[in-house]
């Protein structure tokens, strides 16, 4: 289940001077909270990036990963045309002896008309815990109740089983095979190509 929190306007606009990117609502899951990302995370970012496990399964994430780049991310998503919606995975209850709150990020951003693109990652010590499907399904859900959509694609390295039973788990059917590219290991890498129609969403509720 995924309770969505309505941000104010005036929570919007404080959150704005303070160098938050503002969205509509916090995802809440029972171990996670979904919210926008903001400058104050830029350490966490670092931290959790600067892995080549984890830039060598996304198409944009460079490696070495540095406060640079995590600011440079943030700025983009900050300006007026950014189109992509995106949420930083907290920890509910965070051990202390278990790292820090925020985890990883999920989001989406469009692809072709009338579809809009499924994206996430995890920092490494938190992979194979359950968390990116919980993350993604909260996200899929909230896209398809508050966005036009007809479908959700979303793809992943063929090399990447744990990406791949995350998306099946959530819905996702195989609709193709082709390439992907990484900044780290380069073009042409055999991918899997998924989609989730909002028929078979709304079917699975």
């Amino acid at each position: 289940m995924t309770d969505e929190t309505p941000v104010t306007r005036a929570e919007c606009t404080a959150g704005q001077k303070s160098g938050k990117t503002c969205r509509t609502v916090t995802l809440r899951t029972p171990r996670l909270m979904l919210r926008a990302p903001h400058r104050s995370d830029v350490p966490a970012l670092v931290r959790l990036l600067d892995d080549r496990r984890i830039a060598a399964m996304t198409s944009r994430i460079p490696h070495p990963y540095g406060e640079k780049d995590a600011s440079a991310w943030l700025t983009l998503l900050d300006r007026p045309d950014n189109a992509e919606e995106v949420f930083l995975l907290e920890r509910n209850s965070p051990d202390a002896n278990d790292g820090p709150a925020v985890i990883g990020a999920c989001g989406t951003m469009p692809a072709n008309e009338g579809v809009r693109e499924l994206g996430y990652w995890l920092g490494f010590p938190f992979w194979h815990r359950g968390y990116a499907t919980e993350a993604a399904g909260a996200v899929v859900d909230h896209t398809f109740r508050t966005a036009p959509v007809a479908s959700m694609s979303a793809r992943c390295r063929a090399d990447n089983p744990a990406s791949r039973r995350v998306l099946e788990k959530c819905g996702f059917v195989l609709a193709d095979t082709g390439t992907c590219s990484s900044r780290v290991d380069g073009d042409n890498l055999p991918a899997l190509f998924f989609s989730l129609t909002r028929t078979r969403w709304a079917a699975e509720r």
